[in-house]
């Protein structure tokens, strides 16, 4: 069963007096399901603490562009209105089987635009409108990418071994790496094209296709010293080679070349010392060409 909690109106309440305060939002988000509140603290605080970040720099100018923009605002919420009247039928369709979650509309402390996660064991898909307008992903294609892609998360979370737990090291990292794409390629089944891509237009994707091998070979590279401070491969606050969110793109490949040999509610099945295996297969694969494949920038 898919419930929609939607706090829309009380967004635009707070956005009525002007500015973001720290103690507004917290009064706000006591309405919110339990849980919320006390994880979007504990993340902000995480990051707040980084040596790189400022609430100024980077989280004042996210809330500025939110309060300033009644339109998006609307617009964005109009289309996540539409987008989840049906979602329901939509993943039964393409995959015989619904998942349980709240889809919550909500204000974030810039958390994320979509995160999944569950408190008192329930699964929450939380939709941060004030990530979703910083990043002009509220207008319809995006917000259905965007909605599916966490949907993906979800299915894998309930129907899958998501809540494995890989050992430390590069098998986490190589973890993310399949559920991202496991996530990614349940997007493109929704939408019955895998090229569709949320994050970026066709130039993004072109890019990426292009330089699949050293995309690959450098992600390799990077394991041994990668952690979630240092990693330039999910997050539009990190770059590859001066592109965003170029781990998905590669995460959707290897799941696909997964889905290749086996179904989809089979691969979520799989371990992280499965995906081990199959990351060593994929790597060897996909690095058969050679660095002079590598078409840069300038080309």
């Amino acid at each position: 069963m898919l419930t929609v909690i939607d706090t829309f109106a009380q967004v635009e309440r707070l956005c009525e007096q002007g500015s973001f305060a720290q103690a507004a939002w917290r009064a706000y988000a006591q309405a919110l399901p339990a849980g919320v509140p006390e994880a979007c603290i504990k993340e902000f605080e995480i990051v707040l603490a980084m040596p790189s970040i400022a609430f100024d720099t980077h989280y004042a100018p996210v809330y500025k562009r939110l309060w300033d923009n009644p339109v998006l605002r609307a617009q964005a919420h109009q289309n996540f209105v539409r987008v989840v009247d049906g979602l329901q039928q939509q993943v039964v369709a393409a995959f015989g089987r619904s998942p349980q979650v709240d889809i919550v509309w909500y204000l974030g402390l810039c958390n994320g635009a979509g995160w999944v996660t569950d408190f008192h064991g329930r699964t929450h898909m939380l939709l941060g409108i004030e990530k979703i307008i910083e990043l002009d992903w509220g207008n319809l294609p995006r917000l259905i990418a965007l909605i599916h892609h966490e949907m993906g998360h979800v299915y894998h979370a309930q129907f899958g071994a998501l809540a494995s737990t890989p050992p430390d090291g590069p098998a986490q990292l190589v973890w993310q790496l399949f559920t991202e794409g496991v996530a990614m390629c349940f997007e493109h089944r929704l939408a019955d094209s895998f090229d569709s891509y949320h994050q970026y237009g066709q130039g993004w994707k072109s890019w990426c296709d292009a330089n699949l091998a050293r995309i690959a070979a450098d992600f390799d590279a990077d394991l041994p010293t990668m952690t979630r401070a240092t990693q330039r491969w999910f997050g539009d606050w990190v770059l590859y080679r001066g592109h965003s969110d170029v781990g998905y793109y590669l995460g959707s490949m290897f799941v696909q070349h997964i889905l290749r040999h086996m179904p989809f509610d089979d691969v979520i099945q799989l371990t992280p010392q499965d995906v081990m295996g199959w990351y060593d297969c994929y790597l060897a694969q996909v690095t058969q060409d050679t660095a002079e494949s590598f078409v840069t920038d300038s080309d």
